[in-house]
This record gives structure tokens, C-alpha cells and sequence, in this order.
């Protein structure tokens, strides 16, 4: 996939997205007066099977499905966004997926080894992992909020919802889970907002 960065004509400010193919990006072209392309970036080796991104002041962060790896752009010149760093380990970033961002770490979830691995990207030239835990089937998605992590199991019949206290960077463990195969069967997104979690599932 690539990183792509647009520019929407009708309102202020830098889009940047990923994109599995340029026929993605025509499309979005397509409509009249509504974006400009400013800039695109890839990297088959560490972007590869790039799935979802966060991004936090001047830098967006990628996780590599098939690449096993957290990739770090630096995108403070949007028509010229440099990758500066990346980190790669198939014992804890395997079929990486979800990644959040907060102060000086990021927090990635592993589709295939249902775990969270926090790396410490203070020195973004240098992300280090520091902590990992995994039992949680298969995620793709998460939320960081606080001291808390939260995700939600995507495998079918499974219906878990987690909480992750994630206040010791180094030693990540989960607190609590609800499970409702009824509601949150199959889940694909998390989202927190004050004292209520919002979870979407693709088999209700």
C-alpha cells in the first residue's frame, strides 16, 4: 500500500491515507474541485500489506500486515513525506494490524498472534519495543485512552471486548473483557469517547 497525501479544496488542512492501488486514489481524484494530490510514498518491504495508520504531530504511523513492521513517516513537508525509521519483528508485529499513537509510545495489535506491542517512539529514528502481551485471539483494531488500552476480538463467535492497562509501558496486562457474541460478534473498530466504549461488528 501506499501513503498517500491529499489536500481537500473545500476545507483546510492535509489528508494523508493509504491506498492499496492508484485506481483508489483516481477515484477520489475524480471528483470535481474536492482534493489534490500533494504527495505519495511506498515501501514494498517495510509498508507491505500497510492496513491502517495513525498520526501524531508531524509524523504518521503505519502497520505492516505483511510486512510484520511499524513504519514512521515523517510527513512535515506533505509533498515530500520521508520514511525515517522502522521497526520489524515477526515474534510480536506478525500480520500487524490497528496502531495508536499517544505521547511516546506507539501501541500496535497483531492479527494473527492476538497480542498489543507497545515501542517506545520517542526517538522516532529509533522506535524500541518495550512491552507485549498477547491471548487475545484475533484484533485488528484498537483504542488507547489513558493508562487503557481496549480492542475487541474480530474472529466470528467470539464476541470479546478487552480492557489493557497499558500505565506500565513495560508490563501491559489486560484488566477486563465482555463478551456478547449477540452485539460484538466479529468486531472491526474500537472507539472510546469519555465514560462509553463504541464497538462495530460485521456480523450484526
Amino acid at each position: 500500500a501506499d501513503l498517500v497525501c491529499l489536500r481537500r479544496r473545500f476545507k483546510f488542512g492535509i489528508w494523508c491515507g493509504l491506498f492499496n492501488s492508484w485506481r483508489a486514489v483516481a477515484d477520489i481524484l475524480s471528483l470535481p474541485r474536492s482534493v489534490t494530490l500533494f504527495s505519495c510514498i511506498s515501501n514494498s518491504s517495510s509498508m507491505n500489506g500497510a492496513y491502517k495508520l495513525d498520526i501524531s504531530g508531524n509524523y504518521a504511523y503505519i502497520g505492516g500486515y505483511t510486512s510484520d513492521a511499524l513504519t514512521i513517516i515523517n510527513i512535515s513537508d506533505v509533498t515530500n513525506p520521508r520514511q525515517v525509521s522502522s521497526f520489524t519483528n515477526v515474534s510480536s508485529l506478525d500480520q500487524a494490524r490497528g496502531v495508536i499513537v499517544s505521547g511516546s509510545y506507539a501501541y500496535v495489535v497483531s492479527d494473527s498472534l492476538g497480542s498489543l506491542t507497545v515501542i517506545n517512539v520517542s526517538d522516532v529514528s529509533n522506535p524500541v519495543q518495550v512491552g507485549f502481551v498477547n491471548g487475545f485471539g484475533t484484533v485488528i483494531d484498537l483504542y488507547v485512552s489513558g493508562s487503557y488500552a481496549y480492542t475487541a476480538t474480530t474472529a466470528a463467535s467470539t464476541g470479546v471486548f478487552r480492557i489493557i492497562n497499558v500505565s506500565d509501558a513495560r508490563n501491559p496486562a489486560q484488566i477486563s473483557t465482555f463478551t456478547n457474541i449477540t452485539s460484538i460478534d466479529a468486531a472491526l473498530g474500537v472507539y472510546v469517547s469519555g465514560s462509553y466504549a463504541y464497538v462495530i461488528s460485521s456480523n450484526n
